[in-house]
């Protein structure tokens, strides 16, 4: 198990940086807006690949994606506000 979370968790690192660097190649606009897009979509792909790959859990989908996002939303906010928004 903890071989599977540190392999998601590189795989996940990994695509949130392509994310990020494609949709800014992509799209003209803050790098902000880019990181936002860019951690939600990867924040989907991770939350399925920790429960389906990682911990094999079963029950409400809805429920158990709001606690990852809440706690998730912790580091978000800590890049969001880390980075210069010039």
């Amino acid at each position: 198990e903890r071989i599977r979370f540190v392999s998601v968790g590189f795989f996940n690192m990994g695509l949130r940086y392509v994310l990020f660097v494609l949709l800014g190649l992509l799209w003209a606009i803050h790098y902000q807006i880019i990181l936002m897009f860019s951690w939600l979509l990867s924040s989907v792909i991770a939350f399925f690949a920790y429960k389906t790959l990682v911990f094999r859990t079963e029950g409400n989908h809805l429920k158990e994606y709001l606690k990852c996002i809440a706690t998730w939303s912790v580091s978000f906010i800590s890049f969001f506000t880390i980075l210069p928004s010039g």
